[in-house]
């Protein structure tokens, strides 16, 4: 009987787990909702805020909150163009 408690625990924590809605990741410009891109390499979700990060499609227009409690960030990457100078020794 315990082992049955067990199991079905373990199960139903994969089962419930929080992941990646099929429809993609949203996040609102204030006008309308924008793909969000990949977390960690398009945007970043950063920390305090009482917003809602990014939205997840439900279908039919409508739009749920996914992430919360942190404000939508873009990451901008820029490389650095610039040539390397060679230092002058003494």
């Amino acid at each position: 009987m315990l082992s049955l408690a067990v199991l079905l625990s373990v199960g139903g924590a994969f089962a419930f787990r929080s992941r990646q809605p099929s429809w993609g990741i949203y996040y609102y410009n204030g006008s309308q909702y924008l793909p969000a891109g990949t977390m960690g390499l398009n945007y970043t979700c950063t920390t305090p805020s009482a917003n809602v990060c990014t939205y997840s499609y439900q279908g039919f227009n409508v739009y749920t909150p996914y992430m919360v409690d942190a404000q939508y960030t873009p990451i901008g990457l820029k490389t650095d163009n610039s040539k390397p100078v060679a230092k002058k020794g003494n």
